[in-house]
């Protein structure tokens, strides 16, 4: 499976604190996780900011625009996601990509208090 540049970003991050990152996801898995940790029973998204979140760039859109409304049906796709898996008794974490440049400490300590 080839690696985004977000989920490459992720895995740099990982390094530079000396944390051995994980690998891949699984495309069997609902939702197609970036990452999986499985005998943590731990799923990983990396979303892009532009089309996982309310990003200021939408009001720019016209509210009957066709890319406005397919990115709200993937926010709405990504909470059915997350409870899919909360209520399987998994970990869920979803980083942005704002996170990635701008919060790299949370992005570590984050994934070392899922482990």
């Amino acid at each position: 499976m080839t690696k985004s540049r977000l989920e490459r970003k992720f895995q740099k991050i990982l390094l530079y604190y000396n944390i051995k990152p994980p690998l891949k996801g699984c495309d069997k898995m609902y939702g197609r996780p970036d990452f999986v940790l499985k005998k943590k029973k731990c799923v990983i998204f990396i979303d892009g900011a532009f089309f996982h979140t309310s990003h200021d760039n939408h009001k720019k859109l016209d509210s009957k625009s066709p890319l406005l409304a397919s990115i709200k049906k993937q926010i709405i796709r990504d909470k059915e996601i997350t409870h899919h898996y909360e209520n399987l008794g998994w970990r869920i974490l979803r980083f942005t990509e704002d996170d990635l440049r701008s919060c790299p400490e949370y992005v570590k300590n984050a994934y070392l208090l899922a482990l």
